[in-house]
C-alpha cells in the first residue's frame, strides 16, 4: 500500500477516532449515551462537547476533498514523493487541528485548519501539473 493511500485510510479513521471525545461529552452530559437520539443530546452539548461535536463533523467536511485530491493524483501519475510529503502533512495537520479544537485554541486552529487546506489546494497542483 502507498503512503498516500495509506494517509488517505488514517484520515479517514481520524473522523471516528474524534467521535471518542464526542461519545464521552454526550454519556457526561446526561449520564448515559442517548442512542435512540443522539442528535437531540448533541444539541445540547456546550463547551468542551459542542467543540468535539463540530470537530468531528469537520472531518467529514475535509474528507471527501482530501480523498478524491489523492486518488486524482495517484491516477494522472503525480510525483510519489511530494504527493507523500502532501499526504503526511495533511493528517499530521488534522491529527494537531482536532487537539487544538478539543483544548480550546482558536488561534492555532485556525491556522492549522488553513494549512490543511492549502496542502489539498497543492493536491490538486500537483495533480493537474503532471
Amino acid at each position: 500500500m502507498s503512503i498516500a493511500i495509506l494517509c488517505v485510510f488514517l484520515a479517514f479513521i481520524l473522523i471516528y477516532l474524534a467521535k471518542l471525545p464526542l461519545t464521552y461529552a454526550m454519556y457526561k452530559l446526561d449520564k448515559r449515551y442517548d442512542n435512540h437520539y443522539p442528535r437531540e443530546q448533541q444539541s445540547r452539548l456546550s463547551g468542551f462537547g459542542n467543540r468535539a461535536l463540530a470537530a468531528h463533523l469537520n472531518g467529514f467536511e475535509s474528507f471527501p476533498a482530501f480523498g478524491i485530491g489523492v486518488l486524482f493524483a495517484i491516477y494522472l501519475g503525480a510525483n510519489e514523493q511530494i504527493l507523500n510529503i502532501f499526504c503526511i502533512s495533511f493528517v499530521s495537520l488534522r491529527l494537531f487541528y482536532l487537539l487544538f479544537y478539543w483544548t480550546d485554541k482558536p488561534l492555532f486552529r485556525s491556522i492549522v485548519w488553513s494549512l490543511s487546506f492549502f496542502v489539498i489546494i497543492g493536491i490538486y497542483i500537483l495533480a493537474l501539473i503532471s
